[in-house]
């Protein structure tokens, strides 16, 4: 009795059970192995991996009994992705700079509506509204947090170079100086477009924003307000 109904309702119910959970370990083994390295090495251990799987199950499949070598082969074609993982990712193959771990890749970032800033010409900013650009000293965004504040800067002028860059307010709004650079945005040639990222994040308060291509002409401040706050961009 106790064999009948091992055959006919435990071993068909838990056979599925310990191979799901087997494959469940080896593919969740090899995610972390994977975020815990850099892109280069995850793409070489996939191969791998790949290989000794094809390599296992041809194996398996052209032979009616496996000698205890060709067992062992099998063996070493399995654990191999897993050998070379943990010894990549523990840093014992070579040391991955902070950083370059695929658990370090940040997420893709969209500016928010009111973190979007433009330059059509070479004498001032303009903020891009119904498909216009109105010229602007002054640009309100709404605060994003301690961790990062991320704009979207648009490069109108064909064939001229232009960035923003922002720096501490020194003076006020009707006279606004430089202070110390927070954020050196990349200079870029229109048109062309790119989201920059400034960390950290930015406080509420008055920011100096400027080209540093256009010092002269291109400047006005920047007003970040309380996360949430209503915001309205008005003219200078």
């Amino acid at each position: 009795m106790q064999t009948d109904f091992r055959n006919r309702v435990f071993l068909p119910i838990m056979v599925p059970v310990l191979i799901l959970l087997v494959m469940a370990a080896f593919i969740g083994t090899l995610a972390l192995i994977f975020l815990h390295g850099t892109h280069e090495m995850s793409l070489m251990l996939a191969i791998v991996a790949a290989g000794g799987i094809l390599f296992t199950v041809a194996l398996a499949t052209s032979q009616d009994r496996l000698d205890p070598v060709r067992r062992t082969v099998l063996g070493v074609a399995v654990l191999t992705p897993f050998v070379l993982g943990a010894l990549f990712a523990g840093g014992v193959l070579g040391a991955i700079p902070e950083g370059e771990r695929m658990i370090d890749v940040e997420p893709p970032v969209e500016a928010p509506e009111d973190a979007v800033l433009a330059a059509e010409n070479s004498d001032e900013f303009c903020l891009p509204v119904d498909g216009e650009c109105e010229p602007t000293e002054l640009w309100t965004v709404a605060s994003q947090g301690e961790e990062q504040f991320v704009y979207l800067f648009d490069n109108q002028e064909a064939g001229v170079p232009h960035n923003l860059s922002i720096n501490e307010l020194e003076g006020d709004r009707d006279d606004p100086q430089p202070g110390e650079q927070l954020h050196e945005g990349e200079v870029i040639t229109g048109v062309d477009e790119v989201i920059e990222i400034a960390t950290p994040g930015l406080e509420p308060g008055d920011y100096y924003f400027v080209c540093d291509v256009h010092p002269a002409t291109m400047i006005g401040v920047l007003e970040v307000t309380e996360e949430g706050e209503d915001t309205e961009a008005d003219e200078a």
